[in-house]
This record gives C-alpha cells, sequence and structure tokens, in this order.
C-alpha cells in the first residue's frame, strides 16, 4: 500500500521527487496496480494534486477513499473520476464561487478559451491589481499552449487552479504525459543528447524555440519566469520533466537533477496577489501580445 501524505503540497511533491524509495518514488517506479490510500489526506494544492492526478490517468491504481470533507473537496474540483473515486455528494451551487477552476483536461484548442474565460472571471471578482490579472492569464495560456503545441500528449493535458484568500495566493497547475521537455527539443534537434535539466534550462532561456524551422519567438516559459522574479518572494514557477526540476522564484532559477523520471511534463505557477506586475516593463513592448482577445483583461 502506497500512503499519500496528509499534506499534499507542492513542497511535499518535490521533496518525493528527491527520494527514489519515498511514496512517489513508489508510485513512479511501479505505474502498473498498486493500491493508493488517500486516508491521511487533510490539505491539497494544485502543485501537487493534479501531477498525482495526471499519473493516476489510465493507470490501475486502486485508490481507498480520503475523509468526507476531502472527498467531496475533490468531486468539487472534479478529481474523483480521475482518481477512480466514487461522486456520492450533491452540490447545489458552484461553492465557493469564483475560487476555483476545477480540474478540466484540454485536447484542442477550443478548450482553452472557456478555462481562461474562467480565470478571468476569478481574478475580476477578486479585484485583482490589473497587472496581476494580466499575468496569470498570459502564463496559462502559455502553459496550455505548450501542452498542444509541444507534448504530442495523446490525451492533452489536465488543469487546475485555485486561490488561496488567507494567503493571498493563487496557484495554477497544467500537466501531460506527453514527451516531456527533452523529446520536444529533439524534435526540433534530432541530434540533441543532452540531460534534462539542461533541457529545461532551454526552455526557460530567452529566445530559444523547440519549434520546427525555429519558428516562434522562444520567449514564452522564459517571459512567464520574468513574472515570478518581479511578483516577490511569495510566487514561483515550478517545472518537472524527466530526471529534472526547475525552480524560478524572485531572487534566482535553480536546476536539480532527481533520482525519479517523471513521464510527460508538470508545471505550476504560483502568484502574489497582494502584489502588482508591470507586464509592460516585463514585455518590453506589447506586440509580443498581438491581436488576441485573450490578452483583454480590463483595468
Amino acid at each position: 500500500m502506497i500512503i499519500i501524505p496528509s499534506n499534499l503540497t507542492e513542497d511535499v511533491l518535490l521533496n518525493g521527487l528527491r527520494d527514489a524509495g519515498s511514496w512517489l518514488g513508489m508510485l513512479l517506479t511501479d505505474r502498473g496496480k498498486c493500491h493508493v490510500s488517500l486516508d491521511r489526506l487533510e490539505w491539497v494544492e494544485p502543485g501537487a494534486i493534479t501531477p498525482l492526478a495526471s499519473l493516476a490517468f489510465g493507470s490501475q491504481w486502486e485508490v481507498s477513499a480520503p475523509t468526507s470533507s476531502v472527498h467531496s473537496y475533490l468531486q468539487r474540483m472534479r478529481f474523483t473520476e480521475i482518481l477512480g473515486l466514487e461522486a456520492p455528494y450533491r452540490f447545489s451551487e458552484h461553492d465557493p464561487a469564483g475560487r476555483f477552476i476545477p480540474a478540466v483536461w484540454i485536447t484542442g484548442n477550443e478548450n482553452i478559451e472557456p478555462i481562461i474565460q474562467e480565470l478571468k472571471a476569478i481574478l475580476h471578482q477578486s479585484q485583482l491589481e490589473w497587472g496581476v490579472q494580466w499575468a496569470a492569464v498570459w502564463s496559462i495560456n502559455e502553459f496550455l499552449g505548450n501542452v498542444l503545441i509541444h507534448s504530442c500528449a495523446r490525451d492533452g493535458g489536465l488543469v487546475f487552479a485555485q486561490v488561496f484568500p488567507s494567503r493571498s495566493i493563487m496557484q495554477i497547475a497544467v500537466c501531460d504525459l506527453g514527451i516531456g521537455i527533452s523529446g520536444s527539443v529533439r524534435q526540433s534537434s534530432p541530434a540533441w543528447n543532452g540531460a534534462d535539466d539542461l533541457a529545461l534550462e532551454l526552455a526557460l532561456r530567452q529566445g530559444w524555440t523547440s519549434k520546427k524551422g525555429g519558428e516562434g519567438k522562444g520567449n514564452g516559459l522564459y517571459l512567464v519566469q520574468k513574472i515570478i522574479q518581479h511578483n516577490g518572494p511569495n510566487s514561483r514557477l515550478v517545472l518537472i520533466s524527466g530526471n529534472a526540476v526547475a525552480l524560478a522564484s524572485a531572487n534566482k532559477t535553480t536546476y536539480e537533477e532527481i533520482p525519479l523520471s517523471w513521464p510527460g511534463t508538470s508545471i505550476s505557477c504560483t502568484f502574489d496577489l497582494s502584489r502588482r506586475v508591470d507586464m509592460e516593463e516585463i514585455l518590453g513592448h506589447t506586440d509580443d501580445l498581438g491581436d488576441d482577445e485573450i490578452w483583454e483583461v480590463e483595468e
């Protein structure tokens, strides 16, 4: 039996990746039939539950149900079906409104706009500073685009986002089971044989693109990294793929080799909702946004 920790946070997930003998190590080593216990689960963050659910998708896990309060939360967030749990609860309304985007799979461009509109509604209702709204919308669109353009994931990507008012943060997570960052690099450079941490470094480098023929500006994830740097010490970007993790914060970006191989790519972003973000300063000019209405977050 593999027991999921009581606090399933992004830091707990990262610590699990660093130890091949951890609960996460056992899940990644044995992708077949296993018994996963959620009995102790009390608290979850998007940056941890979304990667776990993506691993569960299509697996043969037997998952034991958590306590009723956590179970109802997972059902409201639409994780029960993905985790193979029953959905016994009825909800009279989308509660709490304006605080989360329930877990949803994206498989095509037609799935992106509804998610963007949900995110805009959350941000607008929270009455956040305009630059933070712009930054969050810009970032999640970049994440979703990467899934559709680069991941080659048959089933698309899993998206989940939640606002935590007491901590004044929002966390967005997007995970797929595609070819990973290294696989994406090899698509444009078949002879490339670098380590996974170098692939993550390339993905966050200004002007680098893995699109065939060098199309694209290659500034997507680099600019998300810049947003994080401008958003203060409570914000960060976590990128996991293969045997590597990239962690971008206000002070620096670090790259770490891990003993476990993560299938596909997991990316999460934590925004400090109490601090302003000057998107025009970050972008240098607004030409990068083009004419797409997706960027029109009203002041």
